[in-house]
């Protein structure tokens, strides 16, 4: 199995995995994010890892763009690929 090193301590979601959609952080998503996390779910158990409460929630965005360069400190999640 892959190893992982995040550059945070890891947190331990404490409900149960089955339950995400009913978690705290999935509620306070827009809809569209929401949309994006119920076809890919993988995404929200990810964000349930990290320290939202000092990094914040990651913003979704369907692609990178040049103008996004200048954001001091990004929180970006965005698809790298269609397969």
């Amino acid at each position: 199995m892959a190893s992982f090193t995040y550059p945070f301590t890891v947190k331990q979601y404490q409900e149960n995995i089955d339950d995400i959609y009913n978690s705290e952080l999935y509620h306070k998503l827009p809809e569209d994010f929401k949309v994006v996390v119920n076809n890919n779910p993988h995404l929200l158990e990810y964000m349930l890892m990290l320290p939202v409460s000092q990094t914040g929630i990651p913003e979704f965005h369907t692609e990178l763009t040049k103008s996004m360069s200048d954001i001091k400190e990004p929180n970006i999640i965005y698809p790298v690929s269609n397969g």
